[in-house]
Order: structure tokens, then sequence, then C-alpha cells
């Protein structure tokens, strides 16, 4: 099984929980910023966990339409 983490962070703290949760995360791994989701192939992966910061009680826009994307995935946030 490979999961993708994929996340955005305005002030870091996204990114440290996100780098956290991948040192648990057993089997083939990638952990990567939302800003370099071209330099992958999400058909590779069986697992997608989005981190993301909140904006007014959402998922930044950036996420948001990240997110959108994933039609027919299995996807965390």
């Amino acid at each position: 099984m490979k999961t993708l983490i994929i996340y955005s962070s305005k002030t870091g703290n996204t990114k440290l929980v996100c780098e956290k949760a991948f040192e648990y995360i057993n089997g083939e791994k990638v952990i990567i910023p939302i800003k370099e989701k071209d330099s992958v192939n999400l058909d590779e992966f069986d697992n997608i966990v989005v981190g993301t910061w909140i904006d007014k009680a959402n998922a930044n826009a950036e996420a948001r339409k990240f997110i959108n994307t994933l039609s027919n995935k299995k996807y965390i946030l």
C-alpha cells in the first residue's frame, strides 16, 4: 500500500503535524507540499492524506482546489 501526504501550511504548524504523521505510517510513503502536487502521479497512491490550514472555518483555497480534483480517490483530511 502506498500513501501520499500532501499539505498546505501557512505558518509551518500543518507541515510539522504532517511530518509527525509521516513517521507513523507503514509501507511505501511520500510527503510533499501541495505546491509540488504536479510532481507526483496520484494514480500511484492507494491513500492520500491532505493536511491543510484553516481559513474562515474551511480548508484554505489552494487545498480546497486540490481536494476537488480527488474524485474517485480514497483520501483523509
